[in-house]
């Protein structure tokens, strides 16, 4: 058994500190002994457990969400916005309003599937099925992405562009 060198134990010091403050700057968690990508790059058989977050979350484009009631009517629109917010400017034709705050709540299972349908008039999601999250600019709607990540689901989209991008489009007030 050989010993490191004490210029190999500072190169080894160096990259132990400098992978420790590579990872805690990710918002993922870390599990050893597989392989993990972190911006494209592999480091040390350290694996996220999560995959970031956003690369589970499908982004999709104003003519997506445009063509959702033609195309694909069993995708779940959900606006995360407030509903004061829904008030000074509209939504978009099909979603549902489930305010950011409330997300984790009524997606988990704290609300029942008959609870969600008397409220919202649509069936609740399952694990499975399509959703697509906006809000006013697209953070929000990430966030509520991820939430919805964290509840189990795995098929969930964030329309990026939100109401800033719809309503110039569509030339409704932001």
């Amino acid at each position: 058994m050989s010993l490191l060198s004490q210029n190999q134990c500072q190169t080894l010091l160096v990259f132990i500190v400098t992978t420790i403050i590579v990872l805690s700057s990710t918002s993922t968690t870390f599990v050893f002994g597989q392989e993990v990508a972190i911006d494209g790059t592999s480091a040390m058989g350290i694996t996220s457990s999560t995959e970031k977050m956003s690369g589970k979350i499908e982004i999709v484009s104003y003519e997506f969400v445009k063509n959702l009631p033609n195309d694909h009517p069993e995708i779940l629109l959900i606006d995360v916005r407030e509903p004061h917010e829904l008030q000074a400017t509209g939504q978009i034709p099909t979603s549902i309003n489930i305010p950011l705050g409330t997300v984790k709540q009524v997606l988990g299972p704290e609300t029942s599937a008959e609870e969600f349908k008397q409220k919202f008039v649509r069936e609740k999601p399952s694990l499975d099925s399509p959703i697509v999250f906006y809000c006013r600019s697209g953070r929000r709607s990430q966030e509520a992405a991820e939430t919805a990540v964290a509840l189990g689901y795995t098929n969930i989209k964030n329309y990026k562009g939100s109401w800033l991008e719809w309503s110039k489009r569509e030339g409704l007030p932001q």
